[in-house]
């Protein structure tokens, strides 16, 4: 069984009672997704801004949170036993150990210790994307407050593969197209690069849009590189990714540019679009409308 089908089962079999915890600041509890998908031993568990992808659901089961990947919300040991404030909080393996151990009462994530789940004061102010998690003496503050929201029907798992039909490519004035290079995208792996490329209408080269998202034959979804997508960095990478349908997979298309939830454009690196080069990298950039963020719709 492969990994994607894999954590579909886990994900099908605990939706029914998985659901987000939200702070008061609107991050969700969420487990880094690369550690995550790759089922890590230590994966770092953050607030982030709420998507309500797989990586944000969570359910109890015999006082544990079980991530739908079928690992287990976990405090550093050696912290827990020492009740040390700061303690690390990752997903490991499940073992159902006092570390392993919660309840959720008065709106608190008590853990078996008697600390509580805890977002850094500053980041929790900040609102920052990654802020540390940990465990905290129980103070009752907003942030230890967690709230746990139904929200099934909006849990995105990785979908199956589409069928390749339908769709539209996106095709430059320079005739290349949006393309996903062709062994990531038939293997459905996260990361795999999205370039510029002759304009051949094949899987690779069709997307649809849905919920906001540009979709691929393939399931997956154009995103951009979480980390500079938040800090607006030109330059920022644009791959293939599960889809969660968060804002860094949200696109539009306006007046010719593929406009991102964060204001830039879809761009190809202005000397690959001159050169008409195979393989010319795609980026975020600031939008200027040029003719190296114009992108029509085109059909074989």
């Amino acid at each position: 069984m492969s990994r994607a089908i894999a954590l579909l089962t886990l994900f099908i079999s605990a939706g029914a009672s998985a659901r987000p915890f939200v702070a008061p600041n609107g991050k969700c509890l969420d487990a880094d997704r690369g550690g995550f998908d790759a089922r890590a031993n230590g994966t770092r568990v953050q607030a982030w801004d709420c998507h309500f992808g797989p990586n944000q659901q969570w359910r109890f089961e015999n006082g544990a949170l079980i991530a739908p990947n079928g690992q287990c919300l976990d405090a550093d040991r050696g912290g827990f036993d020492a009740r040390m404030n700061g303690t690390r909080i990752q997903l490991w393996n499940c073992h159902f150990g006092p570390n392993q151990q919660w309840r959720h009462e008065r709106g608190l994530l008590v853990s078996a210790n008697g600390q509580c789940l805890d977002i850094n004061g500053p980041e929790f102010d900040s609102r920052a994307n990654g802020g540390k998690i940990q465990l905290w003496n129980c103070h009752g503050g907003p942030n230890q407050q967690w709230r746990g929201e139904e929200r099934d029907r909006d849990v995105v798992a990785p979908p199956p593969p589409a069928p390749p039909v339908g769709g539209f490519a996106l095709q430059a004035p320079n005739g290349k197209c949006v393309d996903a290079d062709r062994g990531g995208f038939d293997a459905r792996a996260n990361g795999t690069r999205v370039q510029a490329w002759d304009c051949h209408y094949g899987v690779n080269q069709q997307w649809r849009f849905e919920n906001g998202a540009l979709i691929a034959p393939n399931g997956q979804c154009l995103d951009a590189d979480r980390g500079g997508f938040d800090a607006r960095m030109n330059g920022t990478k644009v791959q293939m990714w599960n889809c969660h349908f968060g804002p860094n997979q949200q696109w539009r298309h306006e007046r010719g540019l593929l406009i991102s939830a964060n204001g830039q454009c879809l761009d190809e690196h202005a000397p690959d679009f001159e050169s008409r080069a195979n393989g010319g990298r795609l980026q975020l950039w600031n939008c200027h409308g040029g003719a190296n963020q114009q992108w029509s719709r085109a059909r074989r």
